[in-house]
């Protein structure tokens, strides 16, 4: 249980764990029938959002040791690879790949509240998100750095929840049209 608990206060263990809840309050609302699709679709966009709020806002205890600011991207990456430090690269590799993850629902769910959406506006609503988020947490005694490592990675992280599921209802598309073709109609 200590070392549940010791996963789930990580931050890898944090997204993994609002990608989950988010996903079972999508699932759930899904499950109430099409009638309630569009809803179900804006309370998971404002559910994301809330989740990476809490997630990123948190007060942290980086603030005391290092600046605020961190403006090279991966530069935490690089300097663990430098100083061929195991655990620094551990923990800059977690850092990334939580970035990704903690913005893919956010992503996903924009793709399917809105699904025909460019990818410039999913990037630049990303891009803006994480701006604001890093700028808060650069500008505030959050006791949090703001990267610019962040940015990029919660962008790509929108980007790829929104490619899957573009991908994923394109796909549902195609079959539910080959279907309706192969399906001769009685008259």
């Amino acid at each position: 249980m200590r070392d549940f608990l010791a996963f789930a206060t990580s931050s890898v263990g944090f997204a993994l764990i609002a990608c989950l809840v988010v996903t079972i309050a999508w699932l759930l609302l899904r499950s109430a029938g099409p009638r309630y699709a569009r809803t179900s679709h804006d309370l998971l966009v404002v559910l994301s959002v809330i989740t990476i709020l809490v997630l990123t806002l948190r007060p942290g205890y980086e603030g005391r040791f290092r600046s605020p600011w961190e403006l090279m991207p991966f530069d935490d990456l690089l300097a663990a690879l430098s100083a061929a430090d195991l655990s620094g690269m551990r923990l800059a590799l977690a850092d990334l790949v939580t970035n990704i993850m903690l913005f893919a629902p956010l992503g996903a769910s924009i793709a399917l509240r809105w699904p025909r959406v460019s990818t410039r506006r999913v990037v630049l609503s990303a891009v803006a998100l994480s701006t604001a988020i890093e700028l808060t947490q650069g500008l505030t005694a959050l006791g949090r750095t703001a990267q610019t490592t962040d940015i990029l990675m919660n962008t790509l992280g929108a980007w790829l929840g929104w490619v899957v599921v573009r991908r994923v209802l394109a796909a549902r598309a195609a079959r539910a049209a080959r279907l309706s073709v192969a399906v001769p109609r009685r008259r």
